[in-house]
């Protein structure tokens, strides 16, 4: 089901979207943007998530290595 909105734009930002997306195809140029910024986001975030989980096991990893290698070296 779609929902109607009305929304105020800069008048620069209406003759940037006349050009590229005629009327009567603003609302599906618009809602291609709209998901186009979700995915990136979407995907900026589990970058940084994957980096934050990547850093934590590397240091889990060291303190295991060193562990390991004090253990060898009695």
């Amino acid at each position: 089901m779609n929902k109607r909105l009305n929304i105020s734009l800069p008048e620069e930002a209406v003759r940037r979207l006349d050009d590229v997306a005629p009327k009567g195809e603003r609302s599906g140029f618009i809602l291609k943007a709209i998901n186009k910024l979700f995915d990136e986001n979407r995907s900026a975030h589990l970058r940084r998530e994957l980096e934050l989980e990547t850093d934590e096991w590397a240091d889990v990893d060291l303190e295991l290595a060193s562990e390991s290698f004090a253990l060898s070296d009695d």
